[in-house]
């Protein structure tokens, strides 16, 4: 997934020809990759398996501490367990005994929030956890569905900054308009860059 698209770019830019459409392809990939490697995640969704081991349980708020006087795998019910990435749905729960856990033993945390960052059992059911075995969860990861309309626009105009930048003779220089002179700015533009950097502090709060 990319961003932003060509005519959008084309748009903004007030370019109505096709000759370069495929450098501006190009560029998009680049300043989609630029905006992931800036902001630390993607804006897509991925559907993935990842694993668990028991170090991810944490104290739930109905349950105070677990109760170790069951197996010493096997934890008190109303378990959280946290992740380490964003969550929209699971596809398939499967416990350390290698048992896939029906939806209805478990429920997205917290409720009423998209995307979740915990899986709590419920019903009296319990993640198992078999000596060292791991627990998977397959699903799809993101904290994002499609990326915010922000991020779109950094898109077209890191895309239109890349697009000037490889046809400029000067670069990280800073000159009196009436010199006649392009400046280029030293990195990112600003308004993209502090754009980004609200997303690299959302991104802590997870």
């Amino acid at each position: 997934m990319v961003y932003c698209t060509t005519q959008q770019v084309k748009d903004y830019r007030s370019v109505d020809k096709d000759v370069h459409d495929d450098l501006l392809t190009a560029l998009i990939e680049r300043a989609t990759a630029i905006i992931d490697k800036v902001v630390g995640y993607s804006f897509e969704p991925i559907t993935e398996t990842r694993y668990f081991s028991s170090d991810a349980l944490i104290y739930d708020a109905g349950n105070n501490a677990f109760d170790y006087s069951q197996n010493a795998w096997q934890r008190s019910a109303r378990q959280l367990l946290r992740l380490d990435k964003p969550l929209r749905s699971v596809t398939t729960f499967t416990n350390g005994d290698a048992t896939v856990l029906d939806p209805s033993k478990y429920r997205l945390y917290p409720l009423n929030a998209m995307p979740a960052w915990g899986l709590t059992a419920v019903g009296g059911n319990h993640f198992l956890f078999e000596e060292d075995q791991l627990v998977s969860i397959t699903g799809v990861w993101g904290k994002y569905t499609t990326p915010p309309a922000d991020i779109v626009h950094d898109c077209i105009r890191l895309t239109s900054f890349l697009y000037v930048q490889r046809s400029s003779q000067v670069f990280d220089v800073l000159a009196e308009p009436a010199a006649g002179v392009v400046t280029i700015p030293v990195g990112l533009p600003k308004d993209v860059w502090l754009s980004l950097k609200s997303y690299r502090t959302k991104r802590l709060l997870f």
